[in-house]
């Protein structure tokens, strides 16, 4: 298949694969010597460089103590490579401290490798599918170290003579959309998707922040139509914000149930609170709420609201940002009345 990327990028990135197929020429010492130069310059931590490999040429006794821990799936057709190498890394530094970073460095220089690979014309394979259990042993690996893969070297050969069960596999695959794996923010949001737009409302009240902020939190009960904006419809008695991160948005009813509408992400009176909004529906991906106080003028306070992360609902994104903006509105008048009302 043609690789055909969704938004602009360097051609070796398409390049790369991953064949099977391999004509059984050995990698010589210079190609080997490439490929760690490469591996050698990746981006490190505290450049700690943590990675290490372990090769075996091929025909040699190391390339057959490495052949031997593979998968027999893998070595059926690894065979043919004309080297092996094992992608190790130290998981502690000289002091003797834990790295957990150590296994996402040596990740870089595997792929540093695996690109530098690609531009020599070599065919550079991991797999994850080897006797974990016996290469500390055949690697000679030391004590705080960790092996992460093997990878087979080798020459493009010829896919018919690869094991039928993996000969349909032999050409490049595709990728999911970024929107699957990038998140805006929080997981649940997908990232660089078709954005909808938030929905934005803020008004004057006269009032100073602190008044307005503990108005908009601490009395929300008292100024929330709760009859036909709740869970429990007539039966709601009462809502709050708890008042710190990781509190709750929370529904009272006259039974004694509570519900949830959402969780406290940031709280910095009087300057503004974020919350995620489900009402009563966590295993729904939220949306957000940044309400945000600003004095202005002589003993007023400019109120802004904004309803973001509809992404995150799918098809629903949009119709659902269209209601909250139609209902949003009137909620905070009844705000804005509550925290100007008359003593």
């Amino acid at each position: 298949m043609t690789r055909t990327p969704a938004h602009p990028v360097d051609p070796i990135f398409l390049r790369r694969w991953s064949p099977r197929a391999m004509d059984g020429r050995p990698v010589d010492d210079a190609a080997l010597a490439s490929l760690f130069e490469a591996a050698r310059w990746a981006p490190s931590a505290s450049n700690s460089q943590p990675w290490r490999f372990v090769y075996g040429a091929r025909d040699t006794p190391e390339f057959a103590a490495l052949c031997e821990l593979l998968a027999p799936s893998n070595r059926a057709w690894c065979e043919r490579a004309g080297a092996l190498v094992a992608v190790c890394s130290r998981a502690v530094d000289p002091s003797g401290a834990a790295t957990p970073w150590h296994a996402f460095d040596a990740g870089a220089a595997w792929m540093s490798l695996a690109l530098q690979g690609t531009l020599l014309g070599l065919v550079v394979h991991a797999m994850g599918g080897f006797d974990r259990g016996r290469a500390p042993a055949v690697l000679g690996l030391p004590p705080g170290h960790e092996v992460h893969c093997l990878v087979a070297l080798g020459h493009p050969g010829d896919p018919a003579l690869l094991p039928e069960r993996v000969r349909d596999r032999e050409a490049p695959n595709a990728r999911h959309p970024i929107t699957d794996f990038v998140h805006r923010g929080r997981f649940g949001v997908p990232g660089l998707a078709a954005r909808i737009a938030p929905v934005r409302v803020d008004l004057r009240v006269e009032q100073n922040p602190t008044a307005a902020f503990t108005a908009f939190t601490r009395e929300m009960g008292r100024w929330w139509p709760l009859a036909d904006r709740s869970v429990s419809g007539a039966d709601a008695i009462d809502c709050e914000v708890e008042p710190a991160p990781g509190g709750r948005v929370l529904e009272r009813s006259r039974d004694g149930q509570t519900h949830a509408w959402g969780t406290v992400s940031r709280w910095d009176p009087p300057d503004g609170l974020t919350f995620t909004w489900h009402p009563d529906a966590p295993d729904r991906p939220p949306t957000a709420v940044t309400v945000t106080f600003r004095a202005e003028g002589a003993g007023g306070t400019r109120v802004a609201l904004t309803h973001d992360g509809w992404e995150a609902l799918g098809p629903d994104g949009a119709a659902q940002r269209d209601a909250y903006a139609v209902g949003w509105p009137p909620v905070l008048a009844r705000f804005r009345a509550w925290v100007e009302r008359s003593p």
